[in-house]
């Protein structure tokens, strides 16, 4: 097992060359949270006690694409947002509803990861890989 740290990485489908993950390491905490409240602390660009380094300019580009997406869907009856987790095995994705709770996915999704800390020193945690699709209906 880990230290309770999850290292969580968030891309856009489908990729861009230009675009990079989201990448955050959450505490415990959000495992008893929704992926919506994953999603809108992977949006917030801002360092914290486990996210020292600000985000990169393209990080910050992809937080305006996810927002915009998001915000287009929340106004929007026919687009739907579809988040997938991917599992260890990288052919295993699961079909997340943004209302449900991280921590009852750990064993489907979590993997173990090797990273350095705020410190510099190596640590072991959990990982966990989201895909956020947009999905628009009609035409």
């Amino acid at each position: 097992m880990s230290n309770g740290l999850t290292l969580v990485e968030l891309m856009l489908y489908p990729p861009k060359p230009e675009r990079v993950p989201l990448i955050k390491i959450v505490g415990k905490e959000y495992l008893g949270r929704t992926f919506n409240d994953l999603i809108q602390y992977l949006l917030d660009p801002s360092p914290d006690k486990n996210n020292r380094d600000k985000y990169t300019r393209q990080q910050m580009q992809h937080v305006t694409d996810i927002g915009d997406i998001l915000e287009y869907a929340s106004q929007e009856n026919n687009s739907r947002l579809t988040l997938y987790g991917i599992g260890p095995n990288k052919q295993d994705t699961t079909y997340l509803d943004t209302t449900h709770v991280v921590g009852e996915y750990s064993d489907q999704l979590f993997k173990t990861k090797r990273i350095r800390d705020t410190n510099g020193n190596e640590i072991r945690c959990n990982s966990l890989e989201l895909v956020l699709l947009n999905d628009i209906a009609g035409g």
